[in-house]
């Protein structure tokens, strides 16, 4: 029975998630923006802060009113962050750690971080292209 008192109280225990997270989200995608735009992380005034603020949860809520599910999220998180998890951050760590000082070190990293960019290129490509020819 989908209306019953558990169902209900996932649905609270949810939207209480999300609610409480948002703000832990909001902060660092606003200093990046500020970083992008005015090259510092924090605005002068709180009136800009405000505005920025309501503007980046009207474009994030835009854009999950856009996603047809759950699923193309996960799909274009996995691609991406996987692939750098698994391949690029170890081969640029190996590097930065003086990993590749003989050629030979050097060519094994080169294409852990090569493999890497193009399992994430492919795998966002194939998301995305599923998105567009509406396979989702």
């Amino acid at each position: 029975h989908s209306s019953g008192l558990g169902i209900q109280l996932a649905f609270v225990a949810v939207a209480l998630a999300i609610t409480m997270a948002f703000p832990l989200v909001v902060y660092p995608l606003r200093a990046a923006v500020n970083l992008m735009l005015v090259g510092r992380p924090q605005l002068d005034s709180w009136m800009e802060h405000l505005l920025q603020t309501g503007g980046l949860s009207v474009a994030v809520l835009l854009v999950a009113l856009e996603v047809p599910g759950v699923n193309v999220v996960f799909q274009l998180l996995g691609s991406t962050t996987s692939a750098m998890l698994c391949f690029i951050v170890p081969g640029v760590l190996g590097l930065l750690a003086g990993c590749g000082e003989q050629p030979r070190h050097r060519a094994g990293i080169g294409a852990l971080i090569v493999l890497g960019v193009f399992i994430g290129v492919t795998g966002t490509t194939i998301t995305l292209l599923d998105i567009a020819t509406g396979k989702r």
